[in-house]
This record gives C-alpha cells, sequence and structure tokens, in this order.
C-alpha cells in the first residue's frame, strides 16, 4: 500500500523535484541540512513532551519547563548558529515562546496521549503521522494539539479547510477511534490559539484528497522542480539547477518585484 503523510503531501505540492529526490531517490540523507529554525523547533517541542509526560507532582512550574528547553536545546547541533550572540537571540526567542505558554494554558493538565507517532490503513492508502498532544477535555470529548513555531498564524477560515488538521482527524478516527471534538493549532511565537473542528464527511472529503494526490504523485513523470521562496533553505539546493538559478535571481540588487510565496500563486521573477 502507498504509505502518505501530511509532509510528503506537503512536500509534492511545494515542490514534485525535491519529492522526488527525498522519497524516489532515498537523498535525504546524504543532503539533510540542519538550521536554526529547525533546533528551535525541535527543542521547543521536545522540552514540551518532556514537560507533559511529568507526573503532576508538583514539578509542573513555567521554570521546569524551560530547564527542559534548555536541555533539549544543549541536545541538538548548534554549529548551524552563525555565533554566541546568534545561538543566545534564537535560544531567546524560544525561551519567550515557552513563557508565553506557561502564561496562558494551566500546566497541570493530563494529556491522554503525547507524541503520538502512528500509522494507520485508511481507504486504499497507509496514513502516517505525529500528534503532538491529545487532550481528552471530558468522557468522549478529545482534542488534539498542534505545537506551531513559525511566524505565520492561518486564519479561521484557513484553518477550517486545512489538509493537516483533517489528517489529524482521520488519524483519530482510524487509530485511536473518536473523531476528535477539536483540533487546535497552538502558535507559540505569537501567542495565538485558532481551533478548528472535522466532522465525518469532512474526514471522508479530505480522504478523497489524499487519493487524488496521491493518484497525481503516481501519474507524474518529470517531476519538475517548482522554484519558490522556500528553495533558499533546501536541502538538495546544492544539486537543483532551477533553484539555484531562482535564488541568484532574487539576491539580484536589480530585483524588485518579491518573490513567489509557499502556497500562493507564482508570480514571474522576483527578488527575496
Amino acid at each position: 500500500m502507498f504509505r502518505i503523510s501530511n509532509y510528503k503531501i506537503g512536500t509534492f505540492l511545494q515542490c514534485p523535484l525535491q519529492y522526488k529526490l527525498r522519497y524516489v531517490d532515498f537523498l535525504g540523507a546524504r543532503y539533510k541540512k540542519n538550521w536554526p529554525f529547525l533546533v528551535l523547533g525541535h527543542a521547543v517541542h521536545r522540552a514540551l513532551a518532556d514537560f507533559f509526560m511529568l507526573g503532576d507532582d508538583g514539578r509542573r512550574t513555567a521554570e521546569k519547563l524551560k530547564d527542559l528547553l534548555r536541555e533539549n536545546w544543549r541536545k541538538e547541533d548548534r554549529s548551524v548558529f552563525k555565533s554566541k550572540d546568534d545561538e543566545r537571540r534564537w535560544g531567546l526567542v524560544a525561551l519567550e515562546m515557552l513563557e508565553g505558554f506557561a502564561k496562558r494554558h494551566d500546566l497541570s493538565t493530563r494529556p491522554a496521549y503525547v507524541e503520538e507517532t502512528v500509522e494507520v490503513a485508511v481507504s486504499d492508502f497507509l496514513l502516517s503521522g505525529r500528534i503532538d498532544r491529545i487532550d481528552k477535555v471530558a468522557e468522549g470529548f478529545f482534542e488534539i494539539i498542534d505545537y506551531k513555531t513559525g511566524k505565520s498564524v492561518p486564519s479561521q477560515r484557513e484553518l477550517d479547510t486545512d489538509l493537516q488538521m483533517t489528517i489529524y482527524a482521520a488519524l483519530a478516527k482510524h487509530y485511536f477511534g473518536f473523531i476528535p471534538s477539536r483540533l487546535t493549532g497552538e502558535y507559540l511565537r505569537r501567542g495565538v490559539t485558532v481551533s478548528t473542528t472535522r466532522t465525518d464527511e469532512d474526514i471522508a472529503r479530505g480522504v478523497e484528497r489524499i487519493r487524488e494526490i496521491i493518484a497525481e504523485i503516481k501519474d507524474c513523470e518529470d517531476f519538475a522542480a517548482r522554484p519558490g521562496r522556500l528553495c533558499e533553505w533546501c536541502d538538495f539546493l546544492e544539486i537543483c539547477e532551477a533553484g539555484s538559478e531562482a535564488v541568484q535571481a532574487w539576491v539580484t540588487p536589480d530585483a524588485v518585484e518579491p518573490g513567489p510565496q509557499p502556497g500562493r500563486k507564482r508570480p514571474g521573477k522576483g527578488k527575496g
């Protein structure tokens, strides 16, 4: 059966060539790169996971959460930072995220599940994903919580149609046996929480959309590069001529138009 995940879907829709290099040619390990925002994301996610795995015996404090961040930060490859000052700036951003989280939320909450990685047969494919946290909010009612460490926050309308949230709902239905009563994006950098819901019909439509994307992947012949603003951080930039040319164009002094944005209609040549 075809294995698919939200990350694979996002990779293919963003750039078919990146999908091919990673999942068809299996070059991911050879060209894998680290970035400051990945260090931040990994450390923050691990700190929150470790924190909510602690027993509720008085150790769940804001200071403990920050200590866990520091512990996990030290485990990351920090050679990606330009200097000690650069690392300190990124570290302070991470600390501010968790300080804000601690002020906004009940730290004594006991999640039903923390960082669950699951794979389940859905329709005629295998769907996999990792769910940051699931809370049992009442008997028979569950909330899926997804931590985000980037700057962007979707509108309510965007989250209501977000395929990733639908995938989480599908995983919950087919793996855990329930449809979540609420799906929440916790946008840590902005200190914003946005929630949405999914019905059984929404999940069915999402599954059909996934099947369409799988068909596109199977039928794809050229896996053409799709240059965009994310090329600069692509693991495969050094072996992608189209991406390299695009990045060079964006840093040209006489380029005046904004470069293409992921998830939006792409303009012509532009500047990043």
